[in-house]
């Protein structure tokens, strides 16, 4: 016999578990099996479990991430378009820009006042505004003449998916 085979059935544990009788030995066989089963499921099984959990919330997540990037697309090509140099002059007053680029964003309509506040800044008013066109003009405000927004506040308008803007521009520099 081997010496670890001769260890084993030398051990006490062994001569204990002889001395069982057989009802005793399938019980604690049971009792053993079950015992290494939890162990198998809750150090092997469960935390795989959570893990494909994880993984499919986070999956979920990116796939939101990229769809939000997706629907963005047009919007940031639009803008990178717009980003070559500015046509009109930049050493035109702020609210002269201000103005044109408004009236040709299509805000005409909806500027209800402008009115300059110092030499680097105009305060201007929209009211009954398509929202988008608002964003595009202060984005193009921003890209093509260096002009940044210093105060903004929306408010839904009385029409129906209109807004009512009040904004501070600042020309940098």
């Amino acid at each position: 016999m081997k010496p670890l085979a001769k260890a084993i059935q030398s051990s006490p544990l062994v001569a204990q578990w002889h001395a069982l009788k057989p009802r005793q030995q399938m019980a604690l066989g049971a009792l053993a099996a079950v015992l290494a089963a939890v162990l198998i499921f809750t150090q092997l099984v469960e935390p795989l479990l959570e893990a494909k959990v994880d993984a499919r919330a986070e999956l979920a997540y990116h796939q939101t991430t990229l769809n939000q990037i997706e629907r963005a697309r047009p919007i940031i090509e639009r803008l990178q378009a717009r980003s070559e140099p500015s046509t009109i002059k930049t050493n035109q007053s702020l609210l002269s820009v201000t103005d044109e680029t408004a009236r040709a964003a299509g805000l005409a309509g909806a500027l209800s006042r402008m009115e300059p506040n110092g030499e680097r800044t105009v305060n201007v008013w929209l009211d009954g505004a398509e929202f988008e066109v608002v964003m595009d003009w202060l984005s193009d405000l921003s890209v093509t003449q260096g002009v940044e927004v210093e105060r903004l506040s929306v408010n839904r308008s009385e029409q129906a998916d209109r807004v009512d803007v009040r904004v501070s521009l600042m020309r940098g520099g």
